[in-house]
């Protein structure tokens, strides 16, 4: 039980992270 919980706060996070890799990537650096 508390290993599935884990493995979904992990994902959340991973998801997180990922969300702004991409938004950092769409914004254009000055």
């Amino acid at each position: 039980m508390a290993n599935q919980s884990q493995r979904g706060f992990n994902y959340a996070i991973v998801d997180e992270v990922d969300s702004i890799l991409i938004d950092e990537a769409r914004t254009p650096l000055i």
